[in-house]
């Protein structure tokens, strides 16, 4: 019997898709399982949950959260103005470059 995973939020599994750069709906279409996890249909199995992580680019640990990470740049991201209604995200790649530094 496959070991399941449990007390998913809901809201941290839509934040780490979204912060992907998905769109909920389509990825719900082409992942029909995480939406059943999210409906609480089913529980997903450690492996399903260790190939989601990896998919969103999440560490495995958030996925036990009560709320989703904020993240944060210690520097000062001067690239979009205020007027921009996503200056407060930035892209996943610029995030893991920074940290690396």
């Amino acid at each position: 019997m496959a070991n399941k995973a449990i007390n998913i939020n809901k809201e941290i599994v839509e934040w780490a898709i979204q912060r992907a750069g998905f769109e909920l709906s389509d990825f719900y279409s082409d992942n029909p399982k995480v939406k059943e996890w999210i409906e609480n249909e089913s529980l997903p199995t450690i492996k399903q949950l260790e190939k989601f992580t990896h998919k969103v680019h999440v560490p495995f640990g958030y996925m036990f959260y009560n709320e989703p990470p904020k993240e944060e740049i210690p520097i000062p991201f001067f690239r979009s103005g205020t007027s921009n209604p996503t200056a407060d995200r930035i892209s996943l790649n610029v995030y893991h470059t920074i940290q690396a530094l």
